[in-house]
């Protein structure tokens, strides 16, 4: 068997025992999709034969490469929620709670209003909480923004009911005094806490206090910072992981994923090897040692000037259940790689096996599956790769 001479190449010891055995449990315990269709309707599932590569026919059979995928559509691509993760063994299976510096150094790449707000997206953090993260750090411009949103709202009233309605809302603002106008009620709004009242008190959808605030309000870049960083530590103490943090990261294209991957690599509860590679205009390889997969990504793959963290993981008690059917059994590790960035040039992937394709003489086929995901406008890919035969 082929998996005999991946053992033989790794040192020797316990280490080299349990991963063996991992990878064994690995193949073992994926599951026969008998009840698929009744699970999960949303899954379309497309099979098609991959034609074996030998290494130096990469890239006169490049195109003969087909690539399966599936995907599904109520998945989210950047992980679990913090509503989804809440005891401590869940925190655990998704790389724990981020510490300070992951947070602060997502935040402090937060440049823009328009980026803090995609941020708060993200993290499932309600619009009307994102504007009050963002105003309270400019609180100059409340009355402005306030004045910006009553006219917004006057003038989406009808003709008809508009002298009521500012009449009404004179009587809540300002008591004893009904003959001002919103000026005078902007002007009583002094902390976020007013604001987001006025917002609710008005029925204003917080989108369009957002465009607002985008199109009037000029925010320092301390001021984004400061706005993200709280975000991110209030998602944090409602159970934010460190898994999603880094799909967020990688997402958004951000320097820092390769500290948050760091991050994820030591957590010794953590139920996958991982490693993880930042990528250029040279190229990369990422390997996963313990495992002996490689993912080589050419130069010139991505544009100069361009930088991406890559990440690879395998599980180390289960495989992700792969819809395979009877006549199929699994040969190598269910492999998962982020890629957030479009490759100019194909990767190739090496994946250990336990199949000797040189003395199959029947009518055997190899078939690749791999799943996309895609989400919240931000798109994860697996792009176009090549699979070698070791």
């Amino acid at each position: 068997m082929m998996l005999s001479k991946w053992k033989s190449s790794q040192p020797p010891g316990e280490k080299a025992i349990k991963t063996l055995k991992c990878v064994w449990e690995s193949v073992q315990s994926v599951e026969k999709p008998e009840h698929l269709e009744e699970e999960d309707t949303t899954t379309v599932l497309k099979q098609t034969v991959v034609e074996m590569t030998k290494p130096n026919e990469l890239e006169s059979d490049l195109e003969k490469m087909e690539i399966i995928d599936f995907s599904e559509t109520d998945d989210d691509p950047l992980g679990p929620s913090c509503e989804q993760v809440v005891t401590h063994e869940d925190l655990d299976q998704h790389g724990g709670i981020p510490n300070t510096e992951e947070l602060s150094s997502v935040a402090h790449q937060v440049k823009t209003f328009q980026i803090a707000c995609s941020l708060g997206k993200a993290l499932r953090i309600d619009d009307i909480s994102i504007v009050g993260y963002v105003t309270q750090q400019n609180p100059s411009s409340l009355d402005a923004t306030a004045m910006q949103i009553l006219l917004m709202w006057h003038d989406g009233l009808e003709e008809g009911v508009k002298e009521v309605e500012l009449h009404e809302l004179l009587m809540k603002y300002i008591s004893g005094d009904k003959t001002g106008g919103y000026d005078e009620i902007a002007k009583l709004i002094r902390s976020e806490v007013d604001l987001l009242g006025l917002i609710r008190h008005l029925g204003v959808q917080p989108t369009s206090v957002m465009e607002i605030i985008n199109t009037s309000v000029d925010f320092a870049p301390h001021m984004v910072v400061s706005a993200a960083l709280q975000m991110l530590i209030e998602w944090s103490s409602k159970g934010g992981i460190r898994e999603r943090l880094l799909a967020i990261a990688q997402a958004f294209q951000l320097s820092c994923a390769d500290l948050i991957a760091k991050g994820l690599a030591c957590h010794s509860t953590y139920p996958f090897f991982i490693s993880y590679g930042i990528i250029d205009h040279k190229g990369q390889r990422v390997t996963l040692d313990e495992l002996g997969i490689t993912v080589s990504i050419p130069e010139g793959a991505i544009p100069k000037g361009t930088r991406s963290t890559v990440t690879l993981r395998v599980s180390i008690h289960n495989t992700l259940r792969l819809p395979i059917h009877d006549d199929e059994v699994l040969i190598t590790p269910v492999l998962e790689t982020s890629v957030h960035q479009e490759l100019l040039k194909p990767a190739s992937i090496v994946l250990p096996h336990c199949v000797k394709f040189r003395e199959q003489n029947d009518d055997s086929s190899v078939v690749l599956y791999t799943k996309t995901e895609s989400g919240m406008n931000l798109v994860m890919k697996i792009v176009q790769f090549t699979l070698v035969v070791v």
